[in-house]
């Protein structure tokens, strides 16, 4: 599972979750609004330099949105330089808060895509744990979620069997 929120779907190979939510209070300031401030405000720039302009609202309303989130803490804004791209990564806590694993997620707007193939160029150039995505619609609402590997059948005889893929398929 990615997240609990106001709505939650698994279907096999994508977890999403979204969620409008209360915007988070400390956006709503009589404060700055410059966009990069605000992002200062919810997660640490972990660059050499600020984002680009055309990057700083997919930042910030992701990084707003796992703020609001019990299960994501530490956040950060990086530059990954092998995908000339920029993430927010953060510790994201199982269910239960015994575990948590280091995360990327990377912003999209809706009318970017992500091909199996960048995918796969993603998977192996980021280092974290796990990989999302943040789908940032034009009026700041954030869809959250994950590809995975297909839960495959096979059938032997009388009876399906489930099996995972091997990894080395991604």
């Amino acid at each position: 599972q990615v997240a609990s929120g106001t709505h939650h779907a698994d279907i096999s190979t994508c977890h999403t979750m979204h969620s409008a939510g209360p915007p988070d209070s400390r956006l709503n300031n009589t404060g700055p609004r410059d966009p990069i401030h605000l992002l200062r405000q919810v997660a640490a720039i972990s660059a050499t330099s600020d984002p680009p302009d055309s990057e700083v609202l997919k930042l910030l309303f992701t990084a707003s949105f796992l703020d609001r989130q019990d299960t994501w803490s530490n956040l950060a804004v990086t530059f990954n330089e092998r995908l000339d791209t920029w993430l927010v990564t953060g510790h994201f806590f199982a269910a239960d808060f015994s575990t948590f694993k280091t995360a990327s997620v990377l912003p999209l707007y809706s009318d970017q895509t992500v091909s199996l193939k960048r995918h796969g160029e993603h998977l192996r150039s980021i280092e974290t744990e796990v990989l999302l995505y943040s789908l940032v619609a034009s009026d700041s609402e954030c869809l959250l979620y994950q590809l995975a590997s297909p839960t495959l059948w096979a059938r032997r005889g009388k009876h399906c069997h489930h099996e995972q893929p091997s990894s080395a398929t991604s």
